[in-house]
C-alpha cells in the first residue's frame, strides 16, 4: 500500500492513496475526503483503489478542475451523489468497478471518455445518454444485476441498439451473458439480447 504524491512536480499531478492499510481513513464521516484534496486544484490523477470509502458526497472532488483520471475501484462504495462529478470538468477516465453501487445515476460528466462500473450491484440505470455524457466512448457495466423492468427501458433499448454512440465493453462476450437481468425473478439470468 502507498500514499504517494508525485514529488517531481509542483503541480501535484498524481495523488495515490491505495490500499486501505496505509491510507488515511477517507469518507467515513462528513467532509473527510473533500478535506483530503483541499488545495490540490492541479492534481490530474487520483488513485483511491482498495479503500473503505462507503459513500461519495457532492463536494468530495470540489475544486479539482484539472482531474483527468479517478480510480475508486474496490473501495466498498455504496452511494455517490449524482452531482459529485460536476466539479471535475476535465475528468476523462472514471473507474468505480468492484464496489457496491446499486443505482447508476449521475447528472453530467461532459468530458468523460471511459466509465467502468462493472461488478457492482447496479440494478437501476438512469441518465446514461448522450446529453449527460456527450464525450463518452466506452462504458463497462458488465456483471451487474440489471432490473429488467420499465424503469430501465431506456437503458435496455440503448444496449439492444448497440449503444447509440456508446461502446459497451464486453457486450458481445459470451453471447451477451455479461449483461443479464438480475430481477424480476422470472427474468433472472436472461441476457438483454433475449428480451
Amino acid at each position: 500500500g502507498r500514499v504517494d504524491q508525485n514529488s517531481d512536480s509542483n503541480d501535484n499531478d498524481f495523488w495515490d492513496i491505495s490500499d486501505e492499510n496505509s491510507a488515511p481513513d477517507l469518507g467515513r464521516s462528513t467532509n473527510e475526503m473533500s478535506l483530503a484534496f483541499d488545495n490540490l486544484p492541479n492534481v490530474k490523477e487520483i488513485n483511491l483503489a482498495n479503500n473503505q470509502i462507503n459513500r461519495i458526497c457532492v463536494d468530495d472532488f470540489y475544486n479539482l478542475e484539472n482531474l483527468v483520471n479517478l480510480n475508486i475501484s474496490s473501495s466498498k462504495v455504496t452511494k455517490i451523489n449524482p452531482s459529485t462529478f460536476l466539479f471535475t470538468p476535465n475528468l476523462e477516465y472514471l473507474d468505480l468497478s468492484l464496489n457496491y453501487l446499486s443505482v447508476f445515476d449521475f447528472t453530467e460528466i461532459s468530458s468523460l471518455l471511459l466509465l467502468d462500473v462493472s461488478r457492482n450491484l447496479i440494478s437501476t440505470i438512469r441518465n446514461l445518454d448522450q446529453s449527460s455524457f456527450p464525450s463518452l466512448d466506452t462504458v463497462d457495466l458488465r456483471f451487474n444485476p440489471i432490473k429488467c423492468t420499465c424503469e430501465n427501458k431506456v437503458f435496455i433499448k440503448t444496449v439492444l441498439t448497440r449503444g447509440r454512440g456508446f461502446n459497451f465493453k464486453g457486450l458481445s462476450d459470451f453471447n451477451g451473458r455479461t449483461y443479464a437481468c438480475g430481477s424480476p425473478t422470472s427474468m433472472k439470468g436472461v441476457t438483454l439480447f433475449q428480451l
